[in-house]
């Protein structure tokens, strides 16, 4: 996206003399900031705007544009971008609302925009959006009252949902230090999408760091993909959901669609890419500190120097409650050689209190954390400097970027002394890339959560695959077709077979032996058991007779539905029920649910939600964090076979139509090594 974050030139369609207007404020913007390419204003009724020349339409403006930046009204827009398209602009920053937003004829007119868009070959950014800013380049294209600020350009790109929301955090970030090297606004997201901003900045080697608001993404399923690809590339991905209390915008009917909640599937997808998530404007900012930070630590062992004893016991106590940090553990020798550095007084253990000493010596600190570093005793280190100022906080900054830059250990500061008896400290600091923070309990909160990025980056994850277009056709199938693929893939199940009335049902019955189950097969009817359309453990010709006479006549008082008929099955032995379900979400991609099963299973918590592809070992592992597992002691070959099935679900959904969204079995029972499915589900959209 060089050509839209970098243009030669820009025209503004729709250029007004108001540098306040919307139509205005981007000539103005751009002028104010200093952006270097040529600014070409378009409008019919002006020969001049803002002391520049002034075009009557696109098609007049002179040649090399790369971006058009649009703020007519939105029946207009269509033309422009279709004359975007003969001059050859690449980009559409589409300002004006009125289009889906604003429902109605809205609607339309956005319909008519995409497919202009797509026929013209213009990629656009919005309808409905505030603009971008790409500080390094100093591009201001877009209007809003932060537009007005000038911003540090550095290795941050920033894209949102909501362009206020986005805003502020832009502005209040960059005051804390924060460096962006874009932000953008995807407004109604028609064409360019969080996913295709992401993607970019992927490969971007500007961007190291990626930061984003989400309320809700779209159908692409794009997300997983570029999330795997940032984690790949070792650039970490910060996410702030907005919208957690709302329900699922997904309409699903099977288990394990109610029991995979909106979030839980996020924060699933976040676990497996390394996702560093947030939830307010502080975590948000004090992660971006951490992460815009270019070293990276190799664990979570933390060694804690402060000057003074109660900071390290905070840090202590702070370090407790942390995911992926621990207070390290010094081995005796390093103890030795600290303690000969310190007063008689000083703590040498960690944490080190090197007390008021620090401040006669300041490269004390630089020769504590070479002697961890040389034991090779911590992965990182919290520096707490308390509220040391002036000469001697300068001092002491100079010892830490010292330390920082000959030392290969990760250095953070917590530092509450006053910006304005601190200054030169702090920008030293700055300038060396050590991040600081007001507070211990911050500091080690973003540590933690960095250090979870750090270690997904080490161990990586497999990116999804897309679905097949035209695999398998799913729709309106029932469960005796699942059981049949199942046990054609090598999954044991039942002896079943399909039958239309009593007689066959009682033929079925005495073939498979008893007791035999027996069950309406309807795509209409996924949940038997809510409408009395199950029979379980039938004993006798004559109770298998009555059972499907009940069947036939509950189908019968059921004209809408389509019915197949009924399913005879060999009865189960009891065991321990598993569910098994695979889950395809248009936003987020693939899904694995492993969890204790049978009926009421929504209401048991007892689950786990992994992102697909999954190998059998991470299933392996996934089943052993299911407290049934442990609880029914299951043994490791009846285990491998349960993973053999999810193996068989991910086999069966990426062989499908991409319109599949469900397939689940449940129960499957464990009797010993026995592991059989017993029932199944397939839904597919349409």
């Amino acid at each position: 996206m060089e050509q839209l974050f970098n243009p030669r030139s820009i025209a503004v369609v729709g250029a007004s003399a108001n540098p306040a207007a919307i139509g205005g404020k981007p000539i103005s913007q751009l002028v104010s900031h200093g952006y270097a390419g040529d600014i070409y204003p378009v409008n019919p009724n002006r020969d001049e705007v803002q002391g520049l020349r002034c075009y009557p339409s696109i098609d007049e403006a002179p040649d090399g544009i790369d971006l058009a930046i649009i703020a007519v009204p939105a029946a207009v827009v269509p033309g422009v971008v279709e004359a975007c398209g003969r001059r050859g602009i690449p980009y559409a920053l589409v300002l004006s609302s009125g289009f889906a937003d604003a429902g109605g004829d809205g609607v339309r007119f956005q319909e008519e925009l995409r497919q202009t868009a797509v026929a013209s070959g213009v990629r656009v950014v919005g309808p409905n959006c505030v603009g971008f800013i790409s500080a390094a380049n100093r591009v201001y294209a877009g209007f809003g009252a932060f537009f007005d600020y000038d911003f540090q350009p550095g290795p941050v790109g920033f894209v949102t949902q909501s362009g206020g929301v986005g805003g502020s955090l832009l502005t209040v970030a960059d005051e804390q230090g924060v460096q962006f090297a874009h932000f953008v606004h995807t407004g109604n997201a028609m064409d360019v999408d969080i996913e295709t901003v992401l993607d970019a900045w992927v490969d971007d080697p500007a961007v190291r760091v990626l930061v984003t608001y989400i309320e809700g993404l779209g159908d692409s399923g794009e997300f997983p993909r570029v999330a795997g690809r940032a984690l790949e590339a070792g650039k970490p991905l910060v996410v702030w959901k907005a919208g957690q209390s709302s329900a699922s915008a997904s309409a699903v009917v099977s288990h394990t669609g109610r029991m995979a909640g909106d979030m839980e599937r996020y924060r699933a997808v976040f676990e497996r890419y390394g996702i560093i998530e947030v939830d307010d404007s502080a975590d948000m900012i004090d992660v971006l500190k951490m992460a815009q930070s270019s070293r990276r630590p190799a664990g979570g062992r933390v060694g804690v120097i402060s000057v003074s004893g109660g900071a390290g016991v905070v840090a202590a106590d702070t370090l407790e409650r942390m995911e992926t940090l621990e207070l390290a553990e010094f081995p005796a020798a390093a103890v030795e050689r600290i303690a000969a550095e310190l007063p008689g007084f000083a703590t040498s253990v960690n944490p080190v209190d090197v007390t008021a000493q620090i401040f006669n010596d300041p490269e004390l600190f630089e020769r504590v954390v070479g002697v961890l570093a040389e034991h090779e005793a911590v992965d990182q280190i919290l520096a707490c400097v308390a509220s040391v100022h002036s000469a001697v906080g300068e001092r002491v900054a100079r010892a830490i970027v010292d330390a920082a830059t000959r030392l290969s250990v990760p250095i953070v500061v917590s530092w509450s002394a006053r910006d304005e008896l601190n200054g030169a400290a702090f920008e030293l600091l700055a300038e060396a890339g050590i991040p600081v923070f007001k507070s211990p309990e911050r500091a080690l909160k973003a540590m933690d959560r960095y250090t979870r990025f750090a270690g997904a980056a080490v161990a990586g994850a497999a990116a999804p695959q897309p679905a097949a277009e035209r695999g398998r056709d799913w729709a309106r199938t029932v469960e005796f077709d699942v059981l049949e693929e199942l046990r054609s893939r090598g999954v044991a199940v039942p002896e079943q077979r399909l039958v239309q009335n009593a007689d066959e049902a009682a033929r079925a019955a005495e073939e498979i032996g008893f007791p035999v189950v027996v069950k309406l097969q309807s795509p209409d009817v996924p949940h038997k058991a809510a409408v009395d359309a199950i029979r379980l453990g039938v004993q006798s010709t004559r109770a298998v007779r009555e059972a499907a006479d009940h069947l036939a006549a509950l189908a019968t008082g059921r004209p809408e539905d389509e019915m197949r008929g009924m399913l005879v099955q060999g009865m189960a032995e009891r065991g321990t029920e598993l569910i098994i379900g695979y889950l395809r979400d248009r936003s987020l991609g693939g899904f694995l649910l492993l969890g204790r099963g049978g009926s009421g299973v929504e209401e048991m918590g007892d689950r786990v939600l992994v992102p697909t592809p999954i190998s059998k070992e991470e299933v392996l592992e996934a089943l052993g964090r299911l407290a049934v597992v442990s609880e029914a002691r299951l043994g490791e070959t009846a285990l491998g076979a349960v993973a053999d099935i999810a193996g068989v679900l991910q086999s069966i959904a990426a062989e499908a139509s991409a319109d599949l969204e469900e397939i689940e079995v449940n129960p499957v029972i464990v009797r010993g090594d026995t592991v059989t499915a017993v029932d199944a589900l397939a839904i597919q959209q349409g």
